[in-house]
């Protein structure tokens, strides 16, 4: 490290420019990850790392810029947890429905399952969807009844794409945590049937 790249930084130092940028790097992360909650502890975190790392940092006489790289990097890095965690909700959910979806069409399918099964797998059915919110109800009665597509579910009740989205998995959610129990005997019963 060369002498007049580091800076020493007093605590008095370091709480006045602390107190002084604080709120506009908030903003700044705000403005990338759409969460002033996220932003706040993205912001604070740079603040913090830069304090401790403070006599390794060469940051020359910028001591904003570097900030600013800090919290970019650090909402960058937060952006793309969140789209890996998006990306496996996402999958869960598909795969969730399949499970759902393949075993109500084995039911529907099955004379004797739907014999056994139908009228109370129906009744619960009935009960959950009952139960679900009115929005969530809305949306998936549009989605799965009038075989809307998310958009235009979505222009139909002035919501984002990824709400009606939201939604629908928790439709789901809601409809599996019901049928729990009739799931997994309904795919054993068909896997048998069909041997």
């Amino acid at each position: 490290m060369r002498e007049q790249d580091s800076i020493v930084l007093s605590a008095d130092a370091f709480g006045k420019f602390f107190s002084e940028c604080r709120t506009h790097y908030i903003r700044l992360a705000n403005s990338y990850v759409r969460d002033m909650d996220v932003a706040k502890d993205l912001v604070t975190d740079s603040f913090l790392y830069i304090w401790e790392h403070r006599d390794t940092l060469t940051w020359g006489e910028n001591m904003k810029s570097y900030l600013y790289r800090c919290v970019r990097d650090r909402c960058f890095m937060y952006l793309r947890e969140q789209q890996a965690l998006y990306k496996i909700k996402d999958d869960i959910s598909k795969t969730a429905y399949w499970k759902m979806e393949t075993s109500l069409n084995a039911l529907q399918n099955d004379d004797l399952t739907r014999k056994l099964f139908q009228s109370e797998i129906y009744e619960i059915f009935q009960e959950e969807f009952a139960k679900m919110p009115e929005l969530t109800r809305l949306i998936y009665q549009a989605s799965r009844l009038e075989d809307m597509t998310h958009q235009q579910i979505a222009d139909k009740y002035h919501l984002s794409t990824r709400k009606v989205a939201f939604e629908m998995q928790k439709a789901y959610t809601l409809l599996r945590l019901g049928l729990k129990d009739y799931l997994m005997i309904i795919v054993i019963l068909s896997a048998c049937l069909r041997k």
